[in-house]
């Protein structure tokens, strides 16, 4: 991203070895949009767009770009453009303006904790881009299989309608601002590595094409979409995103998909969700069945009363808490009694004349490397367990053996380049590209 890779010729930001790897018709790595970004590899893509991770050149910091780009209808031509179908010009103008005000009211609601942060909005290659924060972490329907895997078990609902409370705080700020969101579902709901949970990819350009006359195909989401959101000529208002919050958290309490609404309309039963999950009340299944109403005028009239139902059933505490990272200063004294463990050990060795002179360095690097892949069963090197610390994943959980290795690798590369250094979170670099953390171990958990 910075145009400095260290030995073996990889970023150390962001792992990029030069190597392009965006296929058309995604931008090349290295590509410069808006005057001060860079792009670099492509991190997804629905039907209208394409996300990028890029590098801020102005602010010196990594963001993610989302490029308008509606696939059925566009082209990336030589020049790195896009280029559009003249039948379809009249949508996509729509949708490009869609864009600019979803950008400009995103702007000015950078405060608010449950929404993505915006800091540009702008055009070039002949369509338009948004930059905005980097969210380290992962998506919300990610995280509820992970923990369903982990756990064999739903989500709690207390933790589950926390989550739907700090949606509706996010939905409510841009409700007071006549912007809606129109694609409400755990995919497009992120939890980060620090537990904040953050509302983005807002659809407004998608529904721009859905009201258009083009073969755009799904402009929705089947099972978390409104009915309205089905049809072309279907009045969307802030009680289809109350649709969409409500099958979320039906989601979140199930691991089911809702039955889609088109169909529901013809005669499919959406089955309760107490059904599903016993842990779940009826007096809750009552509220998310009405939340869930084919009926505009059957749902909740505004967020505010729905949040009203909803609260008695949340609490106020942490929704999805992350163990925040072990300080740094015992972080190194428990790699200096690893270190010192290995060099005992070593010496016992070699007084036992079982290891030659001539082989110390080796097996000094053999037995280190056994010791960093001791958390795959421990949790903990024994530096760790002197000093009262746990190796997990981002979310708590076991660490694999290939994040293991990977990790392993990473702390020589930053002993090597002597790139110890913590940021704001504790966190160093092999933590973050390898998507782990130590912890403080905490007795029974």
């Amino acid at each position: 991203m910075r145009g400095e890779r260290h030995r073996g010729g990889i970023c150390p930001l962001c792992r990029f070895d030069g190597i392009p790897r965006n296929q058309p018709p995604f931008l090349p790595e290295g590509t410069a949009v808006g005057g001060r970004y860079v792009l670099g590899r492509q991190e997804g893509h629905g039907g209208f767009s394409i996300c990028y991770r890029a590098w801020d050149n102005v602010n010196q910091e990594m963001v993610a770009i989302k490029e308008l780009f509606p696939w059925e209808v566009a082209e990336r031509l030589d020049s790195g453009t896009v280029g559009i179908d003249p039948q379809f010009g009249s949508d996509f103008d729509t949708a490009v303006n869609c864009l600019r005000h979803e950008g400009e009211v995103l702007q000015k609601l950078t405060k608010e904790p449950g929404i993505v942060r915006v800091g540009d909005v702008f055009e070039d290659n002949d369509t338009a881009y948004l930059s905005m924060e980097y969210l380290r972490g992962q998506s919300y329907e990610k995280y509820l299989q992970t923990q369903y895997a982990k756990n064999q078990a739903q989500l709690e609902v207390e933790a589950a309608v926390n989550v739907a409370l700090t949606v509706l705080g996010a939905l409510d700020a841009v409700h007071a601002r006549r912007l809606l969101h129109l694609d409400v579902k755990p995919a497009n709901i992120r939890v980060l590595d620090n537990a904040r949970i953050v509302l983005l990819d807002f659809g407004s350009a998608r529904d721009a094409f859905r009201q258009g006359n083009g073969p755009y195909g799904d402009t929705f989401t089947p099972g978390f979409a409104a009915p309205e959101q089905h049809y072309a000529s279907g009045s969307v208002t802030p009680a289809t995103d109350i649709y969409g919050l409500a099958a979320t958290l039906y989601y979140s309490l199930s691991l089911e998909v809702p039955t889609r609404a088109d169909e529901r309309e013809d005669g499919a039963v959406l089955t309760a969700l107490s059904e599903l999950n016993p842990a779940v009340s009826q007096a809750l299944d009552f509220i998310i069945q009405k939340a869930m109403a084919l009926a505009l005028e059957d749902r909740y009239p505004s967020i505010s009363t729905l949040r009203e139902a909803l609260e008695p059933f949340g609490t106020t505490r942490h929704l999805l808490p992350a163990r925040p990272a072990a300080p740094w200063p015992l972080r190194i004294a428990a790699g200096l009694l690893d270190v010192a463990a290995v060099m005992l050990l070593v010496a016992v060795l070699t007084a036992e004349l079982l290891v030659p002179l001539e082989l110390i360095i080796v097996t000094g690097v053999m037995l280190w490397g056994i010791i960093q892949l001791l958390p795959l069963v421990t949790r903990a090197t024994p530096g760790m367990l002197v000093m009262g610390l746990r190796l997990t994943d981002q979310s708590g959980g076991a660490i694999r053996l290939s994040v293991l290795l990977f990790r392993a690798v990473m702390l020589i590369a930053a002993l090597i380049t002597l790139r110890l250094r913590s940021d704001a979170e504790g966190l160093f670099v092999h933590d973050r590209m390898t998507r782990s953390r130590v912890v403080l171990h905490a007795r029974g958990g």
